[in-house]
């Protein structure tokens, strides 16, 4: 039977990275967004997956922002839709919630429903720290995580991000807590493209992604990295790449290439 997740894949920390530290790199008006991606995992221990998604979002920087798109995914011959809805709101000129929603009522492999909420507080002009709560309910469990973040723009061009992500499985009747971790530095060397670069680790009570040996236990080392370029008048490209290995001799290489437009 196919089963779980893979808490520690690079789409979550895109899923709660990119937005809403945007409005640093948008202009002082409004700003329209249309994102096409598609992603490719290439996975050592089953044959390859495949998906795809489409994210339409506005953003009115430090005052109130949307997002909405539709996803789709093929992995272990498990394929369906799912749907995301989202919004971020700024209290203040420093302080910030955000809500995301994401429902995928037909599959196994990727959550049923995902909720993730966050707040912030910009201080100093450089540093926001921020705390997330997320609800995953999937087919057999359901996981609560608390994810407290610490951004740093320490220099025009550089950013640091840190985030923890503690971690409550409840599977049937086991109840077990992971542990994770990540640092990324972004640079900007010039306005219309960024890079960034990363490392992220977990641990996992039990095999999330191998429909095999489903209970099974590891620990998961990430190498992260990737880019941003708006190559002209809105139109541009974007690219990430990680590359997972695992204590138990298994590995993952995923390919996120997406073109947008903004306006």
């Amino acid at each position: 039977m196919i089963h779980r997740k893979n808490i520690l894949s690079f789409s979550l920390f895109v899923f709660i990275s990119i937005f809403p530290f945007s409005f640093l790199f948008a202009s002082s008006d409004g700003e329209f967004k249309i994102r096409s991606n598609y992603q490719f995992q290439n996975i050592s221990f089953t044959s390859d997956a495949h998906g795809g998604d489409l994210l339409f979002s506005y953003n009115l920087p430090k005052k109130w922002g949307f997002h909405g798109g539709v996803d789709y995914i093929d992995k272990f011959g498990d394929a369906a839709p799912g749907f995301r809805l989202g919004g971020t709101y700024w209290w203040t000129s420093s302080t910030f919630t955000s809500l995301e929603g994401a429902w995928a009522p037909y599959q196994v492999v990727i959550p049923r429903q995902d909720y993730l909420f966050e707040v912030g507080q910009i201080l100093f002009k450089k540093l926001v720290p921020s705390l997330g709560y997320r609800f995953v309910d999937y087919k057999d469990d359901n996981t609560h995580m608390v994810i407290p973040t610490l951004t740093w723009y320490f220099h025009p061009r550089f950013i640091f991000t840190g985030k923890y992500f503690f971690s409550y499985l409840q599977l049937n009747t086991k109840n077990t807590v992971n542990h994770a971790t990540m640092t990324k530095l972004s640079w900007r060397p010039w306005d219309p493209f960024q890079v960034f670069a990363g490392y992220a680790w977990g641990e996992e009570s039990f095999e999330s992604s191998n429909p095999v040996n489903p209970l099974g236990s590891f620990s998961a080392h990430h190498v992260l990295a990737g880019y941003s370029w708006e190559i002209y008048k809105g139109f541009g490209i974007d690219s990430s790449f990680d590359h997972e290995w695992r204590s138990n001799g298994t590995f993952l290489n995923t390919v996120n290439v997406a073109l947008f437009y903004r306006w």
